[in-house]
């Protein structure tokens, strides 16, 4: 979860990227978001796309949280899952530019801020999802199957609730919690290869959410798209047709007045041989409830089974207090040595421009 997700009453700007406004609200609201491209060349240290790559750690599933009240400033914290001693925890990192995270350089190791040492959450974390509330800030993650949150007051020593905050009969995945304009808080998160939503008055006290109640069952905002039979000569089939997943929440006031219910999501479709492939796609509604309107092609595609998207971002250079770039981290294969491992790579909005090279490494975590 980033700062899009806490200024819900900002305005986007910018050409076919994130927030975009097109004419007013008519295009909205599955418009507006994407497309990105990966970081190249000097824009990062190493291998490009990668921010933060370690084929001992594993990381994957980042979540985004920037550092500064100012709006221009490019300095985020990055929490993500990685390999600690035979299990999942979570770790801390930060960069100066948005991109060069203390990690990155040889013998530096960010710490665990997070793992799995209450009794119900068995022995792994995943699915962290990072907010500011107040002075504190909130993670909440999942572990055998519910959600569990943590606050911190400098976002490195956290304190756990003791049992669960959310959990349902089905197992739970990936939350990605967001505050509305009116300070209510909304999850997203995954279950049963669909994308759910409940409600919290205080983030703790949850309530699952019905997208459509003129049925019996419990519905999801989104599910997996239907699959083609009648594909034309080269036409790729929708990327999203096995599964949806990893759920990123980012709802904002239009400049219209309305309330834009966004999500950026993993999606899967099975492939001829080996895992499901993956890409990353959006899908929105308009107003506080229902099921969400999907954008049929990717905001990314690499064909490195991209998952778990973050966003930060910031402003530059125009006269505004909206923000104008935009950076999406995921995980996604990386090559070793013997074997692929998932790893942190970063894609830039708007795709026009080239960032400058990146920074030095922080010095410490």
């Amino acid at each position: 979860m980033t700062r899009l997700a806490t200024l819900i009453g900002i305005a986007l700007v910018g050409c076919a990227t994130i927030g975009s406004d097109g004419q007013g609200d008519l295009e909205l609201p599955t418009s507006g978001v994407g497309p990105f491209r990966k970081l190249g060349g000097p824009e990062v240290h190493g291998v490009p796309p990668f921010v933060l790559d370690s084929q001992s750690a594993l990381y994957r599933e980042p979540t985004a949280l920037a550092q500064d009240a100012d709006v221009r400033s490019t300095r985020v914290v990055l929490y993500a899952v990685a390999s600690a001693q035979g299990h999942d925890a979570i770790i801390r990192t930060h960069a100066d530019d948005g991109r060069s995270f203390y990690g990155g350089s040889a013998g530096a190791s960010p710490p665990v801020v997070l793992k799995a040492d209450q009794t119900w959450e068995g022995a792994d974390l995943s699915g962290p999802s990072a907010l500011r509330v107040g002075d504190q800030i909130y993670m909440y993650y999942a572990a055998n199957g519910a959600v569990g949150l943590a606050r911190s007051s400098d976002g490195v020593v956290f304190t756990k609730s003791a049992a669960p905050v959310f959990s349902l009969p089905e197992p739970i995945s990936a939350p990605s919690v967001a505050r509305l304009s009116d300070g209510r808080f909304r999850m997203a998160y995954a279950s049963r290869g669909a994308i759910y939503e409940a409600a919290s008055d205080d983030g703790v006290a949850w309530t699952t959410l019905d997208a459509d109640p003129s049925t019996p069952a419990q519905d999801p905002i989104l599910s997996a798209a239907p699959a083609r039979t009648n594909l034309a000569p080269g036409e790729r089939p929708l990327f999203d047709t096995a599964a949806v997943g990893d759920p990123l929440l980012l709802p904002r006031v239009t400049p219209a007045g309305r309330l834009q219910f966004r999500v950026l999501y993993t999606g899967f479709a099975n492939a001829e041989a080996g895992p499901p492939s993956s890409a990353i796609g959006f899908a929105a509604r308009f107003g506080d409830a229902g099921p969400l309107m999907r954008n049929p092609l990717p905001v990314l595609s690499l064909d490195k089974h991209e998952a778990a998207p973050a966003v930060f971002s910031w402003l530059q250079g125009e006269s505004s207090s909206d923000a104008n770039r935009f950076m999406l981290y995921v995980h996604m294969d990386q090559k070793g040595t013997s074997a692929v491992y998932p790893a942190i790579g970063a894609a830039f909005a708007p795709v026009s421009i080239t960032l400058p090279s990146a920074l030095a490494f922080p010095d410490a975590p």
